[in-house]
């Protein structure tokens, strides 16, 4: 969907005001099977790190989705793992979002569930509350990510986790400006020295929108590092971000997976997004 498409619906259509990345999951808005394959990837590897934990039966456990829109992400792991007994949490900036899961989640009737409107620099939450959290293609939209990191580092249990997916800008700078131009990259900010600048005008309109920061893999475990995280996994997403060109082209697009499946078991890079599981050092 163009930029000056998805704006104009917004401004048409109230269901698309505060919708976020929701909007990519509406049958009948989400045309391109190339770019579900994009976002399936990441959700699978979240859910594989999670598995990774290894959780007992016997006890409770917490987690976090930050930026969590209208609340799929959850929906989606409290039926994953619904063996076991997960009290699930999530918060979203954009008020309309967290209305919409608040009534998915009325009529499903879950009582291991809640959402609330809170921002990412201070979401109000007691020290050692989580024993994971998960932020999907969410801090490439903060402009103070490290204060936003420090708060997932205070928020987190000792050894709890973290789990990030964000886009990978080495593999954006990697590609030949022709080609990123023509495959349309959804990788929006150029790189300074710390990777970050600030947009105005339709930010607030738009939050989901823009990317304002965006790290390599380095400068990421770099930052974790410091903040008192220890990245114990590195995961790539998807080679391609799809789209038209690819949804066109199916053959194309049948060797790419292919080749992406073989990249998984060699590398963290060529694709897209990058996934990071970190754990909070313990005390």
């Amino acid at each position: 969907m163009k930029k000056e498409n998805l704006e104009s619906n917004m401004n048409e259509d109230p269901e698309y005001y505060g919708a976020g990345y929701s909007i990519f999951f509406r049958e009948d808005k989400l045309l391109s099977y190339s770019e579900i394959y994009n976002w399936w990837k990441l959700k699978r590897m979240i859910s594989k790190m999670i598995e990774g934990e290894r959780f007992s039966k016997n006890r409770e456990y917490s987690l976090l989705d930050m930026g969590c829109s209208r609340g799929h992400d959850l929906f989606r792991i409290n039926s994953e793992f619904n063996n076991y007994n997960l009290k699930l949490v999530g918060y979203d900036i954009i008020p309309q979002d967290i209305e919409y899961a608040n009534r998915i989640l009325k009529q499903k009737g879950l009582k291991n569930m809640s959402f609330k409107v809170a921002n990412a620099e201070n979401p109000g939450f007691e020290d050692n509350s989580f024993d994971v959290i998960t932020c999907s293609e969410v801090m490439e939209h903060q402009e103070k990510p490290k204060q936003v990191l420090r708060e997932c580092h205070r928020i987190l249990k000792p050894n709890g986790i973290i789990i990030i997916t964000t886009p990978n800008i080495a593999y954006n700078d990697m590609l030949p400006k022709r080609l990123r131009k023509r495959l349309k990259s959804k990788v929006h900010a150029q790189s300074d020295q710390t990777h970050t600048k600030k947009h105005k005008g339709k930010q607030k309109e738009m939050p989901y929108e823009k990317h304002v920061f965006v790290a390599n893999v380095d400068e990421w475990i770099d930052t974790l590092n410091k903040i008192g995280f220890h990245v114990e996994e590195l995961k790539r997403g998807s080679i391609v971000y799809g789209g038209p060109f690819f949804d066109r082209h199916v053959k194309l697009m049948g060797f790419l997976l292919f080749f992406d499946d073989i990249l998984d078991h060699l590398t963290y890079g060529y694709s897209w997004n990058i996934i990071i599981k970190a754990r909070k050092r313990g005390k």
